[in-house]
């Protein structure tokens, strides 16, 4: 990631705003074939959601000059609801949009919302990078490969899914704002894990475990049955990774030993 400029710099709350009522407009709710669990959890936080836009319309305006809560970071602060709401709204923004997608349009509802989205544009723009890492930190922990082995799609949870769909959504502008941190790489792996082809799948998969076999050695990639797989598979796959997957982590070692073993074969 680049390095940090001025917050000014991501979406005006009109970009916002717009973007959002696009996302309202094509979102579509749960596949019927989705789980029971992740049907439920999104019918319960759909309830929330109604119920906390009644809250921030009543109580966040953010044209009140004397608003702390503007400037609060956002993790779990009983003394800052306002926060709190717009919180929720970022990690869950994939789901909430579908959410919204079923109020009436000139409901209460509805309308209140919309403010809602007016007040949380205003607070996103202070907290942008503030967000994004206490979200990445999270998602390193709880969405990464690692922590959820054997790697499918319905093993992540809603959350994971929502995150991911978030940074899928805004990466290049979180991308130039916000540093890089120590949580970076993980978030990284799951992310392009998340949304990978199988063939990038398997891709990542062997790159760690190249990684974990120290297949960089020049005897384990001179004689390594399971590291000769690995190049073999690569080689014959090479095409289609360079076009359709992304770095990741710690690959020196896969490549170093491909070469090796790439360069025997003549």
């Amino acid at each position: 990631m680049a390095s940090y400029r001025p917050l000014l710099l991501l979406l005006t709350a009109t970009n916002v705003l717009s973007a959002l009522a696009h996302s309202v407009a094509a979102a579509n709710l749960p596949p019927s074939d989705s789980s029971p669990s992740l049907r439920h959890q999104t019918n319960a936080m759909c309830l929330k959601f109604a119920s906390i836009c009644d809250f921030v319309a009543q109580n966040c305006n953010t044209q009140v000059k004397a608003r702390p809560w503007l400037a609060t970071l956002p993790i779990a602060d009983d003394s800052s609801k306002c926060a709190e709401s717009f919180s929720l709204f970022h990690q869950h923004n994939k789901t909430l949009v579908i959410c919204m997608r079923e109020f009436p349009p000139e409901s209460k509802e509805m309308t209140q919302a919309l403010v809602f989205l007016k007040f949380y544009s205003a607070w996103q723009q202070q907290n942008t990078c503030k967000l994004f890492h206490a979200t990445e930190a999270r998602a390193a922990a709880e969405c990464s490969f690692n922590a959820l082995r054997p790697w499918t799609q319905t093993t992540l949870s809603m959350y994971c899914h929502d995150v991911f769909t978030m940074y899928k959504n805004s990466r290049h502008k979180l991308d130039v704002l916000c540093e890089r941190t120590s949580n970076s790489d993980t978030f990284w792996e799951g992310y392009v894990d998340f949304i990978g082809s199988k063939t990038c799948k398997h891709y990542y998969d062997i790159i760690r475990e190249a990684r974990e076999q120290g297949c960089g050695n020049t005897n384990m990639a001179l004689h390594g049955t399971r590291c000769q797989q690995m190049f073999e598979w690569y080689s014959n796959h090479k095409d289609v990774v360079e076009t359709d997957c992304f770095e990741v982590r710690a690959s020196k070692p896969f490549y170093h030993g491909f070469y090796l073993w790439k360069k025997q074969q003549h």
